[in-house]
């Protein structure tokens, strides 16, 4: 009698160690599907930004604060100038000047001769007058959402560092998605093998 309640009892902690096992295969699936649904995530944002013109820009100046001060990022669509309403906030390019300007629109006029051109004049949140000169211009890239702050994350994944994180966070998972199935197939081969011979001994009937 003693021998059989020894024997079970070996069985008994064996199926905790597969308890045990089993919830860490499990939480090893729950991460690795978590991290696929991020990452088809991502390739979906970047396969509807290509698709539909959109691109992530970063205000350097604080120009347009406090809405969107220096350091936010802000997504945005490109559009037909003829679209564009006063108090929509637009990017354009600075004639003279390597970097376009992002402002606000104070004010839309036709161009004579030009069906598919407008006069904006724009005008920074932060700044008391309007600029200048207004820009004649037929296509803008319009601001759909900005987000203070987030301008150093946008930095740091496209930086050569951050591509190489990401790069390295995409190869880990990859082996996890693999490594974990072969360790769970050798697992249930183990406990396969145990049970076929635990049932085999006399005298546990």
């Amino acid at each position: 009698m003693s021998q059989i309640f020894a024997e079970r009892s070996a069985v008994v902690f064996s199926d905790t160690d597969g308890g045990r096992a089993a919830r860490s295969v499990s939480a090893g699936s729950v991460l690795t599907t978590f991290a696929g649904i991020v990452g088809a995530a991502v390739l979906v944002c970047v396969a509807i930004g290509w698709v539909f013109g959109y691109s992530i820009l970063v205000f350097v100046t604080g120009s347009m604060a406090p809405t969107m001060p220096a350091g936010s990022a802000a997504v945005v669509e490109r559009i037909d100038a003829s679209a564009v309403m006063i108090g929509d906030v637009v990017t354009v390019p600075r004639p003279g000047e390597t970097l376009p300007v992002t402002h606000r629109v104070v004010s839309v006029s036709e161009i004579d001769g030009e069906p598919a051109a407008r006069s904006l004049v724009l005008q920074g949140d932060a700044n008391a007058r309007a600029d200048r000169e207004p820009y004649v211009v037929e296509e803008v890239d319009r601001v759909m959402v900005a987000v203070p702050g987030a301008g150093r994350v946008v930095a740091v994944v496209q930086s050569p560092g951050g591509i190489g994180i990401a790069a390295a966070i995409v190869a880990m998972v990859i082996l996890w998605a693999f490594w974990p199935a072969q360790r769970r197939a050798d697992a249930d081969a183990d406990a396969d093998a145990d049970a076929v011979v635990v049932s085999s001994r006399p005298g546990d009937e």
